[in-house]
């Protein structure tokens, strides 16, 4: 598998599937609000473009109010006032990569099975 590219929602839930992270949703940033709203997803990744192919993937766990995005920006629209960005450090990625989608399921699997600190630490060159 080439884990460099993966934008596409197949291989994004595939990817979270192999890593044991479970109560995924995968949305369009259109459905956030209604989504966090449902309380039925543990884990969301979320499209920032409404249509197309989309630009970027950021994501939230809904238990430990945490938002991840590989660029470390605000949150979009959606995500309640009460989550804490997991960084606000340092870009994981340039405006060039295309492994934020993948960057997403990594985190998740941190989140759900480690500690946000763990995660960060894979990239202690840039933390």
């Amino acid at each position: 598998m080439n884990f460099n590219r993966r934008t596409s929602t197949l291989d994004l839930y595939k990817i979270c599937n192999d890593l044991g992270v479970k109560n995924v949703k995968i949305i369009r940033k259109y459905d956030l609000k209604k989504t966090i709203e449902q309380k039925k997803f543990k884990n969301i990744i979320i499209n920032l473009d409404d249509y197309g192919s989309g630009t970027h993937w950021v994501a939230c766990n809904t238990d430990k109010k945490l938002y991840f995005d590989s660029y470390a920006q605000l949150p979009p629209f959606g995500i309640p006032n009460s989550y804490k960005r997991s960084s606000t450090k340092k870009e994981l990625q340039n405006v060039e990569g295309e492994n934020c989608g993948a960057l997403c399921c990594l985190w998740l699997y941190y989140i759900n099975f480690k500690s946000n600190d763990e995660f960060y630490k894979l990239f202690k060159d840039v933390y």
